[in-house]
């Protein structure tokens, strides 16, 4: 089993996938000053703790003056030799500043087993070198991270999620025809949404008039799954339990994106996924109505079933901001986020959503969510 020598990047997917495809015995971060300064450290080193990887801090590396790096690279190099004389070495240029990589490379190369490279950006490890002289070759990356391993990589911890229960995910199978229904019929149902979500949390209520139309068939469906108590002509409706409550109330948005993102066939996909982070030493939990985590990066869908009107441009400013607030803090610069929505979506948040690359899907584009996401994820990747 190698060593792993890795200069840290302040984009933590680069020096982690290597260390997961490998699993080396041991990793030695190599980190600058300036890098422990601004916590390039941090998240590298809680997903080696996480995964129960041994790792060696060797800190205080210069990164300044070609010949103070190669110096102390090489004396890096030796001690290293030295305390593990059984075990390879590869080095992981990725990280780093332009000097430290030059410094570094001009110190193993030749004497570690292989250079590498993370090139995130078109799914492989470029080999830079081969101490054995070969002609280096790209080595394809595959799916290498599930949602916890990427979640964790960028510092967080993953506690559960609703579809990690096979009885969560048998419901939510049996009930995929009325589930579908409501996703594809979004434009004709104005207002149902809306109103059953207003009910929810009493689990009960009485809708303004007598149900009629698509309203009638919408019930019919939901009575037939056993999720409420209705009949024709009346006005008063009561939910099953608290569970179809929740369902009806928007967690239909979220199966429906879930199932259509495992037909679609990504690597790894759940539901409500529960986060932990930290402010200080104090926990901050948040919860993602559906991840994707798709060669090796991540989606975050976030699924809303309420009315999206009202004053527009600061609804939408506030919303869009949000979600790219939660893309940086959960996924990071390879994250992707889209905005699934069952009504209408004002102009401004089309807009504003353009313009910070959040992929926004109306109730017109539902019925097609599962051809959408394979497209936007494959340009992605």
């Amino acid at each position: 089993m190698p060593i792993h020598v890795v200069l840290v990047s302040q984009e933590p997917l680069a020096n982690g996938i290597p260390v997961v495809m490998e699993r080396p015995k041991a990793v030695v971060t190599v980190c600058s000053d300036m890098a422990i300064k601004k916590g390039f450290d941090r998240k590298l080193i809680h997903f080696l703790e996480k995964k129960q990887i041994a790792f060696r801090r060797e800190d205080k590396a210069p990164d300044a003056t070609i010949l103070d790096v190669c110096v102390w690279a090489s004396d890096l190099l030796n001690r290293l030799e030295k305390d593990f004389p059984e075990e390879e070495i590869i080095l992981n240029l990725t990280g780093g500043n332009k000097i430290m990589s030059l410094g570094f490379w001009e110190a193993f190369k030749g004497r570690a087993l292989r250079i590498i490279y993370t090139d995130t950006a078109h799914d492989c490890i470029e080999i830079l070198a081969e101490r054995s002289g070969t002609p280096p070759h790209p080595i394809p990356m595959g799916n290498v991270l599930d949602i916890p391993d990427y979640l964790s990589i960028q510092g967080l911890d993953y506690t559960g999620a609703a579809s990690d229960s096979q009885e969560w995910v048998k419901k939510a199978v049996l009930r995929t025809s009325l589930t579908h229904f409501l996703a594809v019929r979004a434009p004709d149902l104005k207002g149902f949404y809306s109103t059953l979500d207003g009910m929810a949390g009493q689990n009960e209520g009485t809708f303004t008039k007598i149900p009629a139309g698509i309203w009638v068939s919408a019930l019919d469906r939901i009575v037939g799954a056993g999720l409420a108590h209705w009949k024709h002509g009346i006005r008063e409706i009561t939910f099953s339990s608290q569970e179809s409550a929740h369902y009806l109330g928007g967690g239909w948005l979220e199966e429906y994106a879930y199932i259509e993102a495992r037909k679609a066939g990504f690597h790894d996909v759940r539901s409500n996924v529960k986060v932990q982070s930290f402010s200080d030493t104090t926990p901050v939990n948040n919860e993602l109505d559906v991840v994707i985590c798709h060669r090796n990066r991540l989606f975050i869908l976030e699924c809303k079933t309420g009315r999206l009107e009202g004053n527009s441009e600061t609804k939408a400013n506030d919303i869009a901001y949000k979600s790219e607030v939660l893309r940086q803090a959960v996924g990071g610069r390879f994250a992707g986020t889209f905005i699934l929505s069952a009504q209408e979506t004002p102009h401004g948040l089309r807009e504003r959503a353009k313009s910070m690359g959040i992929t926004l899907v109306g109730p017109e584009e539902l019925s097609d969510l599962g051809p959408i996401l394979k497209y936007s994820l494959d340009r992605a990747s």
